[in-house]
């Protein structure tokens, strides 16, 4: 027998329940925290115990990063309101599937129609080009399928410095981020294989080959159908009607303007960056399959587009109602969150894709 990972959320909903307001007394994390310790958390455990009976493993950290939380902003002198939402975890679990060379063997067939059942991956170092001072490398996931080879996964460039790689192995913050770079390959349907080689980053993998009708079934979203997505998931309560407002119609001619052919959105937070000036139009923060991008309007409808690559994020966060970006030793934000906005999952997306 071999197994594979099956997912799935644990969590609730609910209406926005105050938990504190955030001023000079107390701070926004503060709040969070306390809820989780003194309310949330003991009824999450509770809840959850039975999952975990069940060969169910968090992939998600069990701490108050998994509350989903909105804030108002109630005035100079009040302070910020803190709402709870509801609360999400991803589990997984270990799913046995009787393996290809079992049925097989059971019907007469030879090992290599058995080998043709299986797509093949393999994730290598590789040294990038056109660096002028140091050396740089990314990892890559060569695979090869029914139509030959093809790259399943790419990550951002990195340099070690003055270290060899190997050096990392025991650096706890580079494997974790490693492991979350490969767990969408394992989300995608690909395990590791038994035979894995001597560097620690150097994993092969295999997946199940799909057959035609799977594939011709799957339906590949347009980037139309992948912003309305975006905005509907994470606006809950957004109708059709908003992708025809005047500036939403320029925030999103712009976005499609600047999106690569193979980029599709998959988050949007909207709000006001510095560069649209305090008069401005504000815009989105969009996180795609590639980066995040922030497309606004100044007053004048002046485009203004930032790009901030995953690979060169080292945090983001959400406090005082703006999202905060830590990027090549700055920092930057985007203010005036809509209040409706699903900030903690947007967050959670964006940390999923940092590597």
């Amino acid at each position: 027998m071999s197994s594979e990972w099956e997912y799935d959320d644990f969590g609730f909903d609910c209406d926005p329940a105050e938990i504190g307001t955030a001023g000079k007394q107390i701070s926004y994390s503060d709040i969070v925290q306390h809820s989780w310790t003194s309310e949330v958390r003991p009824q999450v455990l509770e809840n959850l115990q039975k999952y975990l009976d069940d060969g169910w493993e968090p992939v998600t950290p069990i701490n108050s990063d998994c509350m989903i939380v909105e804030t108002q902003n109630a005035g100079f002198f009040v302070g910020t309101k803190v709402f709870l939402k509801g609360v999400r975890i991803k589990l997984r679990r270990l799913r046995e599937i009787g393996s290809a060379r079992e049925k097989m063997h059971a019907s007469g067939e030879t090992q290599e129609q058995d080998e043709h059942l299986w797509e093949t991956c393999e994730i290598v170092l590789e040294k990038q080009p056109n660096h002028a001072i140091g050396n740089w490398y990314c990892f890559v996931a060569q695979a090869k399928g029914r139509n030959g080879e093809y790259v399943a996964r790419k990550s951002g460039e990195f340099t070690p410095g003055m270290r060899s790689l190997n050096a990392y192995e025991k650096d706890s913050k580079t494997v974790v981020a490693f492991q979350k770079w490969l767990e969408p390959l394992l989300k995608d349907g690909w395990e590791l294989t038994n035979d894995q080689p001597s560097n620690w980053w150097n994993k092969r993998l295999r997946r199940r080959i799909q057959s035609q009708d799977n594939i011709q079934s799957k339906k590949v979203l347009s980037q139309d159908e992948a912003i309305w997505l975006s905005i509907k998931t994470y606006y809950k309560h957004a109708t059709e009607s908003w992708l025809k407002l005047p500036d939403m119609v320029n925030i999103i001619t712009e976005v499609k303007k600047h999106l690569n052919t193979d980029e599709l959105p998959e988050g949007i937070i909207f709000g006001r960056h510095p560069d649209t000036g305090k008069a401005g139009k504000g815009g989105g923060l969009w996180a795609t399959n590639k980066r995040l991008l922030y497309v606004g309007m100044t007053l004048w409808n002046k485009p203004v587009v930032i790009e901030y690559p995953y690979n060169e994020i080292s945090s983001i966060a959400f406090a005082d109602n703006q999202i905060i970006i830590h990027i090549a030793g700055l920092q930057t934000s985007i203010k005036d969150i809509d209040k409706l906005a699903q900030v903690s999952n947007f967050i959670h997306l964006v940390e999923s894709r940092l590597t």
